[in-house]
């Protein structure tokens, strides 16, 4: 689940799935907003990817970014651009992403 504070950090990519834990969309920006402009989103995205040597061979055979992918800079959008389905596993919360250098200060903190 994603924090409250982290809804506005664009170095967290929010997540958005389907009912059977389909990748939907993932965005550095708020999403998705309910009806009043307000960004509800519920899960972010912990980089663990899991690849089949074909899905890989895909990716690597499509060197350029597609469009999503350059706007977010995620590069999983790429597959969704590419109409290929990913699904999204839930973890435990717990995790803390090291983006920026005080992302890297908060950890050095949190170990010591």
């Amino acid at each position: 689940m994603i924090k409250d504070k982290e809804i506005s950090i664009n170095t967290v990519p929010k997540v958005v799935v389907s009912e059977s834990g389909r990748l939907i969309y993932m965005s550095r920006g708020g999403c998705p907003f309910d009806k009043n402009g307000t960004a509800r989103a519920s899960f972010k995205q912990v980089c663990i990817y899991g690849f089949s040597r074909h899905h890989l061979e895909i990716f690597r055979n499509h060197p350029q970014k597609t469009i999503n992918e350059s706007l977010e800079d995620i590069e999983i959008l790429r597959f969704l651009d590419l109409d290929y389905e990913v699904m999204m596993l839930k973890v435990a919360s717990g995790g803390m992403a090291v983006d920026t250098p005080e992302d890297l200060e908060q950890v050095r903190s949190l170990m010591s």
